[in-house]
């Protein structure tokens, strides 16, 4: 097809192209002012010859309008010159001809494909709706025509209190920016069609009258910019502001700012599509940005970075180091790329010792400061050993790679394992290969991310990881597993270490410890990982007021505090599984873990029904099958106080019984049920 120079954007309908007996405005014997609400704006298009009847003297102001034929009436607004029409169609012919239904509509559709008033994908779209077809053609829906019409006239979005319909919840976001702006243009009505906007029903003749009507009115007053202003500088941020998306960017000391709707495509320097959350990666980059300038201000057609963002302060992981000319660069990687920054040091801060450079590992984790785009401080992220479950294994590019997740619940991890890491299980050496999915491991670092030693616990999962400290007494270690909240005990023997600063004489109820046990249920180690600030106040009756998403923490004097887990980011399990405030009940137990401040870290709560109270002895017996302690519990929080017994077997000696009336001691309770005493 050759380009048109008759542009046909003012007829309503492609049937209607063709003939030579159209009607006029007079004579439409269904259009009068009594029955036709939009009477004048027909009158006044059809006397401007933009909209015409048909054959039969009709003009049908209440059938429906299809995708083309809206198009070419918003070519009649858009008003392009013959020059852009004939050099659009050129650019956009051998995409056009995939659609020969649409053939009458090339002209207009190639123009709007240049000006970004409509998209290929959209035109696809249309296509597969059945839109495009020359007989009996799909119907285009209210959305649709609102987003061409606010393209088509270079409308800014605007705030969406501006619309006052009952559906509004029915319309795209994306849409209703563009909604809004056609209110304020005063090309639609704020309250619809009868107080609804029906963003999926058809629009009517009558209705595409009073919008081309109003449109060609605004558009005399506020002309069409079909100026491209194209700018390159330095990306700073983006902020929205009062619903508007601003992109903020230098050019040298000169701040701009350009609004970015809907229609604006941002792109990375591979021209890529990128999208509004992509946007907080590229601070620092060097950008290119081209705008219009429109009667609401600076409006953004593309963005495209044209260099990747500038790291900030945080954690990243080390990649390499070099030297030249007697300077050091590191190069570093986030989630989502590399970059190499100048480093004027050639070693890292290690705790409180320091690192050559050539001596630390790939994939260490770094906490790194910048100044004036080059490293300012680098120290080594130190990773804290303890027990893992391992969840998978795998080798790529030579090097072997262990997923693990935290045995007190968190998310799986990925590490590094270098051939000569050692690998230990029971009493002897093993090998990498030899560790299953499922086993649980300890795991050993030294300054970096890498793993320096593993030692794998077959068979015995669930006794490795975090628990809470009860007492020592008879030398056993009597432990709260935190992930079931079962009660342990654990012979200590004369190997059993103590790792600083779990100092076996400084351990106080509700200590956070991480235990090593060999496969033979025998204790290897302790080690204590947060100190608790209230001694026996750990377990402790919580009530749930969800309306205000808070907790009520009782300790052990039924003192309560107000806990809110989101905003002061305490981490809630159950069963070792982290969850969120709404999966927690109204009231329970729960154990909860302090750091050394009094403040809460976690809060951990079981399945099982499991209690923990104060009581007072009242009175001891002794009969031929039992040995039985009554015992008074006192008040906790909405816990009543009440009266339970517990009974040892009649083969227990009488002479180890350590209790006696009316001291007082710590109840451990499962299903209503005394399970274990334990003295305060």
């Amino acid at each position: 097809m050759k380009f048109n120079k008759k542009v046909v954007g003012s007829l309503l309908c492609a049937s209607i192209l063709l003939s030579n007996s159209l009607v006029s405005a007079a004579s439409f014997s269904d259009v009068t002012r009594e029955s036709v609400w939009a009477y004048d704006y027909i009158i006044e298009l059809a006397d401007q010859d933009i909209i015409k009847g048909y054959p039969d003297g009709t003009y049908k102001p209440f059938g429906n309008i299809s995708f083309l034929e809206t198009i070419a009436l918003l070519n009649g607004i858009v008003k392009p010159s013959e020059a852009e029409t004939k050099q659009a169609y050129e650019n956009q012919k051998d995409f056009l001809k995939n659609y020969p239904d649409a053939d009458w509509a090339y002209n207009q559709l190639a123009v709007f494909l240049e000006r970004k008033i409509i998209s290929r994908e959209e035109i696809e779209t249309a296509s597969r709706a059945n839109m495009l077809k020359r007989e009996n053609p799909a119907y285009i829906n209210r959305i649709n025509v609102a987003q061409l019409f606010a393209r088509a006239m270079n409308l800014s979005e605007e705030s969406v209190g501006l619309i006052d319909v009952s559906d509004i919840n029915d319309v795209p976001a994306s849409a209703r920016g563009n909604i809004a702006a056609l209110v304020k243009a005063g090309v639609l009505h704020p309250r619809g069609r009868e107080g609804k906007f029906e963003p999926y029903a058809a629009i009517t003749r009558a209705e595409m009258a009073k919008m081309v009507s109003t449109a060609n009115k605004y558009v005399k007053n506020n002309p069409i910019s079909t100026k491209e202003i194209t700018e390159k500088g330095i990306f700073q941020t983006y902020a929205n502001v009062a619903g508007t998306g601003n992109l903020l960017y230098n050019i040298g000391n000169d701040k701009k700012a350009v609004a970015i709707n809907s229609s604006t495509i941002i792109q990375n320097k591979d021209k890529q599509n990128l999208n509004i959350n992509d946007l907080s990666k590229y601070s620092g980059a060097e950008v290119e940005v081209t705008y219009q300038e429109l009667t609401s201000g600076k409006v953004a057609k593309s963005i495209r970075f044209l260099s990747d963002g500038e790291f900030k302060d945080g954690e990243y992981t080390f990649v390499s180091t070099r030297t030249s000319a007697n300077r050091n660069y590191i190069t570093i990687k986030d989630k989502n790329y590399e970059k190499e920054y100048e480093f004027k040091d050639s070693y890292i801060k290690n705790g409180n010792s320091y690192v050559l450079l050539q001596d630390i590992k790939k994939d260490t984790i770094l906490n790194i400061k910048f100044e004036n785009n080059a490293i300012k401080e680098a120290s080594v992220k130190n990773v804290q050993s303890g027990q893992y479950r391992v969840e998978r294994k795998e080798t790529r590019n030579g090097i072997d790679y262990i997923s693990v997740t935290p045995s007190n619940g968190g998310a799986v991890r990925t590490y590094s394992v270098y051939r000569d890491t050692p690998v230990i299980r029971g009493n002897s050496n093993s090998t990498f290969s030899s560790i299953l999915p499922g086993e649980t491991v300890d795991l050993s670092f030294k300054y970096t991310d890498v793993i320096d030693r593993i030692v794998v616990y077959s068979g015995n999962e669930s006794v490795n990881g975090s628990y809470t400290f009860k007492e020592i007494w008879n030398n056993t270690l009597f432990v709260v597993e935190n992930r079931t909240g079962r009660t342990k005990e654990y012979r200590i023997y004369d190997n059993s270490v103590f790792i600083e600063p779990a100092y076996r004489d400084s351990l106080r109820n509700g200590d956070q410890l991480e235990l090593s046990v060999d496969s033979y249920d025998r204790l290897l180690s302790v080690r204590l990982t947060s100190k608790s600030a209230f001694g026996n106040g750990v377990l402790a009756n919580y009530k749930n007021n969800y309306r205000n998403n808070e907790l009520l923490i009782f300790d052990e004097n039924n003192r309560f505090s107000r806990v809110y887990p989101e905003s002061q980011r305490i981490k809630l399990f159950e069963d070792g599984r982290e969850i969120s405030l709404s999966r927690i009940g109204t009231d329970g137990i729960a154990s909860v873990v302090y750091d050394t401040s009094g403040n809460i870290l976690e809060i951990h709560f079981n399945t099982k029904r499991t209690d923990e109270r104060r009581g007072k002895i009242t009175k001891i017996t002794r009969d031929y099958d039992y040995i039985t302690i009554n015992i008074t519990l006192e008040r906790l929080g909405s816990l009543p106080s009440r009266y339970v017994t517990y009974r040892y077997p009649s083969n227990f000696d009488w002479n180890e019984l350590t209790y006696k009336e009316g001291e007082t001691v710590r109840v451990y309770m499962v299903n209503d049920k005394v399970s274990s005493l334990y003295r305060y």
